[in-house]
């Protein structure tokens, strides 16, 4: 069961035990997203258009590789958690668009 919680610029999925978010949720516009705290492996896709995407924690999850198509589009991202997780590899370049990054 998936346990989602929107309000109009956020949307919680903290301790939802999922091991993907499904793309859906990635469709509408929200500032803030709080993911932590699941399995996740990967980020969804859908996750590189989100323009509006000021904050974004993916705290406690399994992501081992940091892609640069995570955050083609994100450019308006401030604050990305990325503590605990299994990441060995970053791939070259992958917050080069993060241009209002302030805390990583």
């Amino acid at each position: 069961m998936t346990n989602y919680f929107k309000e109009s610029s956020y949307t919680h999925c903290e301790d939802a035990n999922n091991a993907h978010i499904p793309s859906v949720e990635f469709d509408l516009l929200y500032e803030t997203r709080d993911l932590s705290s699941n399995n996740l492996t990967a980020l969804p896709d859908s996750l590189a258009r989100q323009q509006h995407l000021t904050d974004l924690s993916v705290l406690n999850n399994k992501l081992d590789v940091v892609y640069k198509r995570y955050f083609a589009a994100t450019t308006s991202l401030r604050n990305l958690n990325l503590i605990r997780n299994n990441i060995s590899a970053i791939e070259p370049r992958a917050f080069e668009k993060l241009r209002s990054l302030r805390w990583l």
